[in-house]
């Protein structure tokens, strides 16, 4: 049986949800912690995004 904690780690959001989130973190907002889970599931461009946004905040 899985877990709650389990099942929400395969949990992934939708690519308008990454869209939002990459967004807010190239405009430097101050991200929460269910924003900051999406970012932890970016892959390929998603990824590639979001290293250039930390590199320019």
């Amino acid at each position: 049986m899985l877990t709650e904690e389990c099942s929400k780690a395969t949990y992934i959001e939708a690519p308008s949800v990454m869209r939002r989130v990459l967004r807010r973190a190239r405009d430097g907002a101050t991200l929460n912690v269910d924003e900051a889970t999406t970012l932890l599931q970016a892959r390929g461009d998603d990824l590639a995004d979001l290293c250039c946004s930390s590199h320019h905040g």
